[in-house]
């Protein structure tokens, strides 16, 4: 049956009799205890009937039992249950036992923003006192549960994720989930590149918007034929024009800067081709006779410059054998 369904069956049994019980509700709606106390409170909330102990009456109603005169009334029953009776006593000993209803509260959970046993959603649990329901966590995606918030007044007691309902009736615990946003670390991955300045880690709290740094020019990344030579670049045994073509490549062997056609380049920066040839710093071709007159002009300085040192070394023998001829006296 549909809970409206079940709303205006309520009223109209009301109506027709003026008072009900939850039993009477439980046995005409086929429903379960819970279910028609849930109803009561929703009916009674919004003023169509007034809830009383065990049952409900029609709003603004005083009525009287069978066996005692008992009134009830909305104000009276949220502060205490309290029964009038008239009793004549016989001409005999009475004994009188003492019937009582166990009361009944109501529980509600709110995973406030996560999700509990399933669900978003606020749930509401009607229970008698005394009775016990496990509250485990909720989880909620970048946060992290750390406890419970308890309504104020608490009927009821939580301990160790297991909440036990209170004795006052028809009493409404709240208990709303408490979260704490974790922290995340965002890296900055060169992807194979190489950092030409490091870029720090930040750390992050869940939902917080960050301004991420400008890494333009700070990640840089080569390749030669399919190969990584982004560290040669940074070492400077690869050098690149730029246009990124390479230029310069130092061999391994000799440790001379070569281009990549294979000359040598001379520390004045011209290029020593394959062929011989020279190529100048400006881009100009070395006329050969001028670099062969070079190189003869190199080859004969050594020469005559040790033949100047070698007549030196004559004549200052010559003059040390003059100073060590003996002298001879005249006849």
């Amino acid at each position: 049956m549909l809970t409206e369904e079940r709303f205006a069956k309520i009223l109209s049994i009301l109506e027709r009799m003026g008072s009900v019980t939850v039993q009477q509700l439980m046995t005409e709606l086929d429903a379960s205890e819970s279910t028609v106390r849930r109803d009561l409170n929703t009916l009674d909330a919004n003023g169509q009937l007034v809830k009383v102990h065990g049952g409900a009456i029609l709003k603004n109603t005083v009525y009287s039992t069978i066996d005692d005169e008992v009134v009830h009334r909305k104000e009276q029953n949220r502060e205490a249950d309290r029964k009038q009776y008239a009793f004549a006593m016989p001409a005999q000993n009475v004994r009188m036992t003492a019937n009582a209803q166990i009361n009944h509260s109501i529980l509600k959970v709110d995973p406030n923003g996560g999700t509990w046993q399933g669900s978003t959603a606020v749930q509401s649990f009607t229970e008698h006192y005394g009775t016990v329901k496990s509250i485990p966590y909720p989880v909620r995606t970048g946060y992290t549960f750390s406890g419970w918030v308890k309504s104020d007044p608490f009927n009821g007691s939580l301990n160790n994720a297991v909440y036990t309902f209170g004795a006052e009736d028809d009493a409404t615990d709240v208990l709303t989930a408490s979260w704490t946003a974790n922290s995340y670390t965002l890296h900055f991955d060169p992807n194979d590149g190489k950092e030409q300045a490091p870029i720090d880690d930040i750390t992050i709290i869940y939902d917080q918007n960050v301004t991420l740094p400008d890494v333009t020019g700070r990640y840089i990344r080569y390749t030669l034929d399919g190969e990584d030579i982004t560290q040669q670049v940074l070492d400077g045994t690869i050098v690149l024009d730029d246009s990124g073509v390479v230029v310069m490549v130092m061999d391994a062997d000799t440790g001379l800067m070569m281009t990549s056609a294979g000359g040598v380049i001379n520390g004045d920066g011209s290029i020593t081709q394959l062929d011989g040839s020279i190529t100048n710093s400006d881009g100009s071709v070395a006329d050969p006779e001028a670099v062969e007159a070079d190189a003869s002009s190199e080859s004969t300085e050594a020469p005559e410059e040790d033949a100047t040192e070698a007549e030196a070394d004559v004549e200052e023998l010559e003059v040390l054998e003059q100073s060590d001829t003996p002298a001879t006296d005249p006849v």
